[in-house]
Formats: C-alpha cells, sequence, structure tokens
C-alpha cells in the first residue's frame, strides 16, 4: 500500500479513532495540512487486524492515532476539533511509553518506543477501564475546542450532542450512557480558559 505522509501544523490536546461519517460537523473548520508535528499516513494501523476483531471498524471512515502518527486510510479530510481528540491519545500514549522504561521520550530507541505503542493498544483493546481513561479526555478536550474557538450556542449543544453520543456509542464498546458522558464533557466549562490557549483567527 503507498505510503504518503503529511504535516499536520498543530498541537492539541490527542487512538480507536473517531469514525468521520459519525461526525456532523462539516463547518467545523477543516484542518490544512501544513508544516507542524503530526504525520498523517493515508494506510491502515498496523495493528488493524486486532482493531477489526473488537470494534465495528470496518467499512467506516476512522482514523487512528499511533505515537507521532495519525492513520487516516481512507484520506479523509480532519477538522480540527478531532486533531485536538487524536493530539490527547498521541500525548498519552508517548506518556505511556516513558512510563514503561522510566526516561525520557529522547532516550527511548524508536523500537522501543514502536513497541510501547503496541503495547498501549494491547491495553486500549482489552482492558475496559482502561479504554474509557483513555477516550474520555479525548472527547473532552474535543468539545472543549469548540468552547474556546467562539462557537456559539447551537453550535456548541449540537458539539456535545454528537460528542457524547459516540463517546457512549458501540465504536467503543458502550462504555457510558449518552447522559452520563454529557455530563463528563460538561466539566469542560470550568476548563475553558485556562487548558488550551484559543487559536488565532
Amino acid at each position: 500500500m503507498r505510503r504518503v505522509r503529511e504535516k499536520v501544523g498543530a498541537a492539541g490536546v490527542s487512538s480507536l479513532g473517531v469514525d468521520l461519517e459519525g461526525c456532523v460537523f462539516p463547518q467545523a473548520h477543516p484542518f490544512s495540512f501544513e508544516e507542524g508535528s503530526m504525520n498523517i499516513i493515508r494506510e491502515y494501523p498496523p495493528n488493524i487486524n486486532e482493531i477489526r476483531k473488537s470494534f465495528p471498524v470496518k467499512g467506516k471512515s476512522v482514523i487512528f492515532a499511533w505515537g507521532e502518527d495519525i492513520y487516516n486510510p481512507n484520506g479523509v479530510q480532519i477538522p480540527k476539533h478531532l486533531i485536538a481528540h487524536e493530539a490527547v491519545h498521541m500525548a498519552r500514549q508517548r506518556a505511556f511509553v516513558i512510563n514503561l522504561h522510566g526516561a525520557i521520550w529522547e532516550g527511548i530507541t524508536d523500537a522501543s518506543r514502536e513497541k510501547g505503542v503496541w503495547d498501549w493498544w494491547n491495553c486500549y483493546i482489552n482492558d475496559i477501564k482502561f479504554r474509557f481513561d483513555e477516550e474520555l479526555p479525548a472527547h473532552q478536550a474535543e468539545y472543549l475546542w469548540f468552547l474556546q474557538n467562539g462557537a456559539h450556542r447551537p453550535e456548541r449543544r449540537r458539539a456535545i450532542s454528537e460528542i457524547s453520543r459516540r463517546l457512549a456509542g458501540p465504536l467503543y464498546g458502550r462504555l457510558i450512557s449518552k447522559s452520563a458522558a454529557k455530563e463528563m464533557l460538561e466539566m469542560c466549562h470550568k476548563w475553558r480558559d485556562h487548558v488550551i490557549p484559543k487559536e488565532d483567527a
């Protein structure tokens, strides 16, 4: 399969990826691929067979975080709020690897980093509590993006409804009810001015 890398020019706060066909925000400022710190790879992640055995991703436009890369097999345009979601996964994968090795990131070999991401994914697939603990902050970061980038009240309502629906949905194994997911996302209102700087217009 042809491997194409593009650069994404931003750092948000970032797995099983996001189902873009379930996203109802086509107006949400799609992200331009510019020089930056995230690689976009137009193919499936290395463990796609294991993912397909556990999650209903076949035939869907799903993106996946893997270390410093985002796998985007269908080459779909990724809006900025989903970049924020994936950036949380990427940051937490990195922290997971650092924790495994007890060393700073720069002191860990590429092979060890890659194995560490595999280990993260094994935990994600097989441990439902681990999966929820990874998905909650990613979905919160996604909603926080709307709060901090000028979304009006109707757009915020649509956002929290859609994001809570996905967090509670079958893609992740129905980890939580939609009402509980919405309540946890609403915690973001307390953080909006303290966590992610608002982007320049």
